[in-house]
């Protein structure tokens, strides 16, 4: 079994209303000096099978089902289950 960590990203070229309204909050509670931050999505699945099954299905589901290919990035590290 492995654990496969996914991180999805807007494109940079994507608006972020919900990173850009952290951001004035976080400068309303006088963190002044932070200029930017763009919010995104975390995921960790389960998948058994072998290293390169596992890939084929992350990146299945990732292009298909959890990410917006239009608009959004996606990244993945496989790790193995103890």
């Amino acid at each position: 079994m492995f654990l496969v960590k996914v991180q999805v990203k807007l494109k940079s070229t994507v608006n972020d209303p919900e990173g850009q309204t952290i951001l004035e909050a976080l400068h309303r509670l006088d963190h002044k000096q932070i200029d930017s931050l763009r919010s995104g999505k975390y995921f960790e699945i389960n998948i058994n099978g072998n290293e390169e099954e596992v890939a084929k299905i992350v990146e299945n589901i990732c292009d298909n089902v959890i990410t917006n290919p239009l608009i959004e990035t996606y990244s993945y590290e496989i790790t193995s289950k103890a």
